[in-house]
């Protein structure tokens, strides 16, 4: 992972993101930068969470403010890392902390680990406002590891791989993209191999790399639901697929997924709406949602957003027993029963 310039000398570093293993990943480069040649036995504190914790099992902050004053020995600067602060959502959680950071120690790398910790029920959440605040007024930097859009995830990836030995053709690049998928943590695993088996100044194409890539990763759901409505029946069930071997969706989940897309075309079916912002009010739901849920509408009908709500009961009936076929092979059939009477509604180019 390519990390900012600065994180040598900043005073804070905050490693945020929804991923473990991101998150990890990045924490591991942050590191490897921060210690370098030094002796990491010398100028590193690990802290866990389970090192914060006090016998009354609360967090105790004051264990890393202790640990990031302590002057650097035997090393040009001392490295605290603290993990597992993503169950500190408060402000009061965190106010030792924004306390320490208006004065950091010149000599104190700290690294703020926003993860959730391997033990305990605490449900973890985002930065307290007030902490991200403080990180920035006192210089440090804050490392956001999730990839975000597509076209974010397109610059995110070139940036992770910008620092590996080997380069990856265009081609090889558009094949690790599609196979990641909606699962970017993936990408951990692959580069390993991949360091594994070539070396500094390999360029790879797409059929180099294959072999390495493994199951391909799950996909968002409106990779489904835009193939649907495109009448596209291949990409329908390829995108099905993924979601239901990469992503270890259950059928009942998708089913929800596409319960949930015919339920706004039900409600426009009949409805007198003018466009977008109409269709958004009457739906409850984002303007580009609704626009695309209108869309759809007008392009099947009323008749035929009733056969998809009849074909959806029926697919229901069939996962929890109704049929003998297994749940996979039902959504496979309804998927290209949709996707393919989707493409019927559409006028035909002469």
């Amino acid at each position: 992972m390519r990390i900012p310039s600065g994180v040598a000398t900043a005073p804070v570093i905050l490693v945020r993101g929804s991923d473990s293993v991101l998150v990890r990943d990045a924490v591991v480069a942050v590191d490897r930068v921060l210690v370098g040649d030094a002796e990491r036995e010398f100028c590193v504190e690990d802290l866990s969470f389970e090192d914060l914790l006090t016998d009354a099992d609360e967090v105790d902050l004051g264990r890393v403010v202790d640990a990031a004053h302590t002057p650097a020995f035997l090393a040009d600067r001392r490295v605290v890392v603290a993990r597992g602060l993503a169950v500190l959502t408060k402000k009061e959680d965190v106010a030792v902390l924004v306390q320490y950071l208006a004065d950091p120690l010149p000599t104190t790398s700290l690294v703020l680990v926003w993860d959730k910790p391997h033990t305990g029920q605490r449900k973890p959440g985002p930065v307290p406002k007030s902490l991200v605040g403080a990180v920035e007024a006192a210089g440090g930097i804050v490392i956001q590891t999730d990839p975000g859009t597509a076209k974010a995830s397109a610059g995110w990836l070139d940036d992770t791989l910008a620092d590996e030995a080997f380069t990856l053709d265009a081609g090889a690049r558009r094949v690790l993209a599609a196979s990641l998928g909606d699962q970017p943590q993936r990408l951990v695993g692959i580069l390993t191999t991949l360091r594994g088996m070539f070396g500094a100044g390999d360029t790879l194409s797409d059929s180099d790399i294959e072999p390495f890539l493994g199951m391909q990763g799950d996909v968002a759901p409106w990779i489904l639901t835009d193939a649907i409505d495109s009448g596209d029946v291949a990409g329908s069930l390829a995108a099905l697929q993924r979601m239901l071997t990469g992503g270890e969706r259950h059928p009942l989940q998708i089913l929800a997924t596409l319960n949930g897309h015919v339920d706004l075309m039900l409600g426009l079916a009949d409805a007198a709406v003018t466009g977008k912002d109409d269709a958004a009010r009457l739906l409850g739901v984002h303007p580009y949602r609704a626009q695309k849920a209108l869309a759809q509408t007008r392009t099947l009908g009323g008749q035929r957003v009733g056969e998809f709500v009849a074909l959806l009961a029926q697919a229901d009936l069939d996962v929890r027993g109704a049929s003998a076929l297994p749940g996979e092979a039902v959504l496979e059939v309804l998927v290209a029963r949709m996707a393919s009477r989707s493409a019927g509604s559409r006028p035909k180019r002469r």
